[in-house]
C-alpha cells in the first residue's frame, strides 16, 4: 500500500507551504515565535472592527474569555467547548493575516496568565490521568518504559517535558506562558491573571 506514505509526503508538503506563510507574514516576520508557527498563529484571535489582540494561553480560562469576545461581537452565546473552539477560530482573523500596513499600535493586545505550578497541574489532571482523556498519558508510560497500568505521578508528566524541549514548546497546553504571549511582555497593553479573573476580564471589556 502506497496511499500512507504518499498522504504522510502531501501532508509534510502542505505543511512546509503553511509553515513558510505564516513565518513570512508581517507579524512573524517581526516576532518569530519559540512555538511551532501554526501552534502560535492557531492561539492568536484579531479582531479589525474592535481592534483587538488576544494571545490565548490554555488552561487560563481561555474557554472563557473566547466566549465572551465572541457573545461580545456577535450576541451569541455558545457553552460547549468544542463549540467555542469552533466558533473563535472560525469568526476570528489570526495574527499572520495582519497585513504590514496595520499598525499593532492601534490594537489592544492582552492575555491572560496564571500561576506556573497550578496552570501545569491543570494540565496534568485533565489530558494526563483523566480517565478517556489521557492520550498524553499513553506517550508518558511510553517515554517512561512503564506499563500500560502503571500510574503517573505529577514528576512523571514534569519530566516527560522538561527532559524533551520540543515537546514542552509544539503543545500550547504546556508551553511557557512567556512563548504563548508572542510578543515582549511590555508590547502588551494589559496582562491579567487567574487569580484575579473577573476583575481583569472587566478590565478587558
Amino acid at each position: 500500500m502506497v496511499v500512507k506514505p504518499f498522504r504522510k509526503a502531501k501532508n509534510f508538503v502542505r505543511n512546509r507551504r503553511i509553515n513558510q506563510r505564516l513565518s513570512n507574514s508581517a507579524f512573524y516576520s517581526q516576532w518569530p515565535s519559540a512555538l511551532p508557527i501554526q501552534v502560535a498563529n492557531k492561539s492568536t484571535l484579531v479582531s479589525r472592527e474592535h481592534r483587538f489582540i488576544y494571545f490565548r494561553v490554555p488552561k487560563v480560562a481561555n474557554s472563557t474569555v473566547v466566549k465572551n469576545l465572541y457573545f461580545g461581537d456577535t450576541g451569541k452565546m455558545v457553552s460547549d467547548n468544542r463549540g467555542i473552539e469552533y466558533a473563535g477560530e472560525s469568526h476570528f482573523l489570526t495574527v499572520a493575516s495582519l497585513s504590514e500596513e496595520e499598525r499593532l499600535d492601534d490594537f489592544f493586545k492582552f492575555s491572560f496568565v496564571r500561576n506556573p505550578y497550578a496552570r501545569f497541574l491543570s494540565f496534568y489532571l485533565q489530558k494526563v490521568v483523566n480517565p478517556g482523556r489521557d492520550r498524553f498519558g499513553k506517550a508518558i508510560r511510553a517515554y517512561k518504559g512503564y506499563s500500560s497500568s502503571q500510574e503517573l505521578c505529577l514528576a512523571d508528566a514534569l519530566d516527560y517535558f522538561t527532559e524533551q524541549p520540543d515537546k514542552l514548546y509544539a503543545n500550547a497546553h504546556v508551553a511557557p506562558q512567556v512563548a504563548m504571549l508572542q510578543m515582549p511582555v511590555d508590547k502588551l497593553d494589559f496582562i491579567g491573571h487567574l487569580e484575579s479573573f473577573d476583575a481583569d476580564l472587566a478590565h478587558v471589556y
